[in-house]
């Protein structure tokens, strides 16, 4: 039954796995100097804030870090963290002079936070495993962001990171999905229009 209800994600997930985790890290690398280059140049970051992750260093992820460098001095970045009482993921910023650990699950987090709050985004990069012309995303399955992103306000824009280049096939979606409004691969961003 849930594969029934989970569609086509559940390859689409694995086959995309399987490709990036092809990729050594010193290519996962080169490709997202691109990835925040272009978006820097597409987008004005400037006095906004802007949710970030940071990357996993198991997971093949784009390296972030490199868009952090190019906004952290203009924009104020934010990012989350689990909070273990609510298990709930808060929002929290930071100053950019503050160093980073890692939490149980190898997930980097300043050192020193405050918490901060969803509605106040006006962007959100959003990591994702695989997304089509649609703007529909797969990530690791957990919910995570969709449960993120209905807590930001109706115009904060979503951005989506891919190494991987857009699926030709359509991603099978749950009611529970909440698509983005670009994603940026190394080579192109794409904007997606969703039917009316």
């Amino acid at each position: 039954m849930a594969a029934i209800l989970n569609g086509n994600k559940n390859k689409l997930r694995l086959d995309s796995l399987y490709i990036r985790n092809s990729y050594d890290n010193n290519t996962i690398d080169k490709l997202s100097i691109p990835i925040a280059e272009n978006l820097v140049q597409k987008f004005d970051f400037k006095k906004k804030n802007v949710h970030l992750f940071f990357p996993i260093e198991n997971r093949k992820e784009v390296n972030t870090w490199h868009l952090y460098n190019l906004i952290k001095d203009s924009a104020q970045i934010h990012t989350s963290t689990l909070n273990e009482e609510s298990e709930q993921w808060d929002c929290i910023t930071f100053e950019k002079t503050n160093n980073f650990t890692t939490t149980k699950f190898g997930v980097p987090i300043p050192v020193n936070y405050q918490l901060s709050k969803w509605e106040e985004m006006d962007y959100i990069i959003v990591p994702l495993l695989c997304f089509d012309s649609l703007g529909n995303r797969i990530g690791y399955g957990k919910g995570i962001y969709d449960e993120i992103l209905k807590k930001t306000k109706s115009n904060c824009i979503k951005i989506g990171l891919s190494i991987l280049k857009c699926s030709e096939i359509k991603i099978d979606i749950e009611p529970h999905d909440v698509a983005l409004d670009y994603c940026q691969t190394p080579f192109q961003l794409h904007q997606f229009t969703r039917p009316i």
